[in-house]
């Protein structure tokens, strides 16, 4: 008793340092030890790790030439954020315009759920979806009619890709403002929407519709417990080897189960 007595003293007097120290630091310099510790904690644990995909990809498909590849890769970034889904964006050089050829190749890429094609077409409307075959296509042509500046452009790039994306998944208009897929009509509605990405609402359903077509949402955790869990890949760091070897290890005297006749096994 006297042992523990002791040892509870301790860790209150600790704790109360602790404490105290904290009452004196600013806000920030309390943000800043907690990030330590928690950075800290993670790297004592492996770092964070992500688990491999072995499904499929919601895929954005560049078929053309007036937009670069990493610019949709920074907008399809931008959005995943809070989707957390595996999008996998790729370049197509078909030799069709016909829209349903294109989306046709689009969805026959390997591990492809769901497909938003991005094109420049003279004839085409400015997003022509087809939700119950997983794909959409995004004709950035009309963008430009009004020969825009280059910010007021690529905010109207960033918005209806977001809006093709999401109309790929089967989401539609939302009327829960704000949100990217506000009800537009032309391009002034388009410009009018104050909200260039999609709200929680409609992520909900692109997730829904992801998950129903083989597309997984991130798992990220410390390689401790992706260890324990059984998905960590080969350690690449002492830290990690450590860890590993840890988990994995034998006992050095395995439990032994013997047959006991009284109970019939």
């Amino acid at each position: 008793m006297k042992q523990l007595m002791t040892s509870l003293a301790i860790i209150i007097a600790v704790t109360t340092s602790v404490l105290a120290d904290d009452a004196q630091l600013t806000s920030q310099e309390k943000r800043a030890r907690r990030k330590a510790r928690m950075e800290a904690r993670i790297a004592s644990e492996g770092g964070i790790i992500s688990k491999p995909n072995t499904g499929n990809f919601a895929r954005i498909v560049n078929c053309q030439k007036k937009v670069s590849t990493e610019f949709i890769k920074e907008v399809a970034a931008q959005f995943n954020s809070g989707l957390n889904i595996y999008i996998e964006v790729s370049d197509l050089d078909a030799s069709t315009t016909n829209p349903f050829e294109l989306a046709e190749f689009a969805m026959a890429i390997p591990r492809t759920g769901l497909a938003t094609i991005i094109v420049e077409d003279e004839k085409l409307p400015p997003i022509l979806s087809a939700m119950e075959n997983g794909w959409a296509i995004l004709n950035i042509k009309h963008l430009r009619d009004d020969l825009p500046p280059k910010a007021v452009y690529e905010l109207r790039l960033r918005k209806e890709i977001n809006r093709a994306f999401a109309q790929a998944a089967g989401a539609g208009l939302s009327f829960n403002k704000p949100c990217v897929m506000e009800p537009v009509y032309k391009t002034s509605d388009l410009d009018a929407v104050t909200y260039p990405v999609i709200s929680p609402e409609t992520m909900n359903k692109i997730i829904q519709a992801c998950n129903k077509r083989g597309i997984q949402t991130f798992v990220s955790d410390t390689y401790k417990n992706a260890c324990e869990q059984g998905w960590a890949p080969a350690p690449t760091n002492d830290v990690q080897k450590a860890i590993w070897d840890k988990v994995h290890a034998v006992p050095a005297t395995p439990m032994k189960i013997e047959f006991d006749p009284k109970k019939g096994r």
